[in-house]
């Protein structure tokens, strides 16, 4: 139900453009007077107060408006009750209201690279994973524009599955976790990072340990072309850029370092869809991300993607450095773990080579001087 409108000089008017333009104590005045109007909608797009604050990033409006409904009088909380019995339930509801377009704040939050405002929105208990009319949630629109902080933002405060409450999509499942959560056409947030070159977006989203074994599932609904059965290593065959394979196959590299716990619960999800190695998979067409890069002509590409070459003539130290994948959160132990023994190991092979080139000096100085003897002893 539409309560108002950005025309005119009614109160909704005025909280409208008051949350528009970061006016804390407008927007906290008119809730405070008139709880209902704390989901009034333009005429036109049919956006609240919630969706103009998180565009334009007013995050303090946010959370404004957050703490006036929690203060209110529980006679005036009656106002609000179609949306919930306590006022964290209509938080959730208020905070999360979809426009015309489908878009809740979250979506505009993330769509204008508005970090905290996002952040402000999931601490309401918003639900990530709601769609547009095609399927893509705030993630796939962070991923798109290359918003890393925003998808920080949202995956600190929630990763996993979906709770019992928020509905999911086909091809997502309860167990869909949100960092791999799939549009309409099956593509993740990490095939719009890679498609667009988003590098940071691609870190952001390895750091949360994004899939690159999910494959999309078609390409109607969507704005990428390029048929289905496509992993994000087959879109970045597609796009030849060098740097976006190179570091997605660093991350499948530390994901294979992680041990066996992480592959079995990636298995788990993804079944059939998973590979040990993401190079072996093939796209509806039968075709590797390698055979996508030969046909393009991008040569440059062929030594990273053919799946007979070892990840160890690809990768130097430097580049699987930990944390060199990682932008957000702690690397994960094994990968830790596992530099530590490389770098043990190869401490020791130092050590064994010095001893032995000087073992062998010794070996060397021994016939030198033995011929030197023979040599005063033939001269005598």
């Amino acid at each position: 139900m539409v309560l108002g409108c950005l025309c005119g000089h009614s109160d909704s008017s005025r909280l409208l453009d008051a949350a528009k333009h970061g006016d804390v104590q407008t927007v906290v005045s008119v809730i405070q007077r008139k709880p209902k109007l704390a989901h009034a909608q333009q005429w036109a797009g049919g956006q609240t107060a919630w969706h103009l604050a998180a565009k334009e990033g007013h995050t303090a409006v946010l959370q404004g408006m957050a703490e006036a409904v929690r203060s209110l009088p529980l006679q005036q909380v009656k106002q609000l009750a179609r949306f919930g019995s306590t006022a964290d339930d209509i938080l959730h509801k208020l905070a999360q209201a979809e426009d015309t377009k489908s878009l809740t704040p979250l979506h505009l939050a993330c769509i204008k690279g508005h970090a905290g405002a996002a952040g402000a929105l999931m601490s309401l208990g918003v639900n990530p994973f709601a769609m547009d009319s095609v399927g893509r949630t705030p993630l796939h629109y962070a991923a798109s524009w290359g918003h890393a902080d925003c998808i920080n933002a949202v995956l600190s405060a929630h990763s996993g599955p979906p709770k019992p409450e928020w509905h999911v999509a086909w091809p997502n499942d309860d167990e869909t976790r949100l960092v791999d959560v799939q549009n309409m056409a099956g593509f993740t947030p990490l095939h719009y990072a890679v498609w667009v070159g988003r590098k940071e977006a691609i870190q952001a989203l390895a750091s949360y340990d994004a899939s690159i074994n999910v494959a999309n599932v078609s390409h109607d609904y969507d704005w990428i072309k390029v048929g289905s059965g496509n992993t994000p290593l087959h879109l970045a065959a597609f796009g030849g850029d060098f740097d976006v394979v190179k570091l997605l196959l660093a991350a499948h590299v530390q994901t294979l370092s992680a041990g066996a716990e992480v592959m079995a619960a990636t298995r788990g999800q993804w079944g059939e869809r998973h590979a040990d190695d993401v190079r072996h998979m093939r796209n509806r067409r039968g075709l590797m991300a390698y055979h996508i890069a030969v046909h393009k002509g991008f040569q440059h590409l062929t030594e990273l993607l053919h799946p007979d070459i070892p990840y160890t003539f690809i990768f130097s130290n430097d580049d699987m450095e930990v944390g060199s994948v990682r932008m957000y959160g702690p690397a994960r132990l094994m990968v830790i773990a596992a530099k530590a023994l490389q770098q043990k190991l190869v401490t020791e092979l130092q050590a064994v080579e010095a001893a032995a080139e000087s073992g062998a000096s010794a070996v060397l100085q021994q016939q030198e001087d033995g011929s030197q003897q023979l040599l005063q002893q033939e001269a005598r």
